[in-house]
């Protein structure tokens, strides 16, 4: 039992604590119907564990927090159910920002994007968010206070004040039970995790 306490304390102040996420991969399913799509080291060629895999449902997306991963990946599409039926397989996608299922009249199956080929969102004051800033892995915390003439000025959760363009903006989705990655204090590994509270904008 105190070691269960324990873990449930650690949970929420790691979850508190910045950085809050390391890479992470949004999964789009354009095709029109329900996927399932799994993903896969592209240097495993076995085929036989993938790393991640999601039901999706017409035009559902998911974000992937891949830790410190920085692998390329191979990814299947699937037909859900008790069998399973392939419907498509893309090798060596490179390390993407997005990843979508193409709609199934087009020749792609699946097409990643690099972060400077994803369109960005108009955000507003007081919208909570996630920034990033240029060659850094990780996401932070923050809150949009107004717009600036080369992008937005935020408030991160730590007090401090940013200015950070569109493409560097996500929007904060951690709610009760998200499945994230955790790091306590920078110690260097990361964890899986879910998250069982969140504590001020943090």
């Amino acid at each position: 039992m105190r070691g269960i306490a324990f873990f449930v304390m650690f949970s929420v102040l790691a979850i508190a604590s910045t950085p809050i996420r390391a890479q992470i991969t949004e999964i789009v399913n354009q095709r029109g119907t329900k996927v399932k799509v799994c993903a896969y080291r592209s240097d495993d060629k076995s085929l036989i564990r993938p790393r991640e895999c999601w039901v999706l449902g017409k035009n559902q997306k998911v974000r992937w927090n891949r830790g410190e991963d920085r692998f390329d990946l191979d990814i299947r599409i699937f037909e859900p159910g008790a069998f399973e039926l392939p419907i498509c397989f893309k090798q060596e996608i490179p390390h993407s920002y997005r990843i979508t299922v193409a709609p199934r009249e087009t020749k792609a199956c699946v097409v990643g994007y690099q972060r400077a080929a994803v369109p960005v969102k108009q955000r507003v004051q007081g919208e909570k968010i996630l920034v990033n800033r240029a060659g850094d892995d990780f996401w932070y915390p923050a809150t949009i206070l107004g717009v600036t003439e080369n992008g937005y000025r935020v408030l991160l959760a730590n007090g401090f004040l940013v200015e950070a363009s569109a493409e560097h903006l996500l929007d904060d989705d951690i709610v009760a039970e998200s499945r994230v990655f955790v790091n306590w204090k920078k110690q260097g590994r990361w964890y899986r995790g879910s998250v069982l509270s969140r504590k001020g904008i943090g």
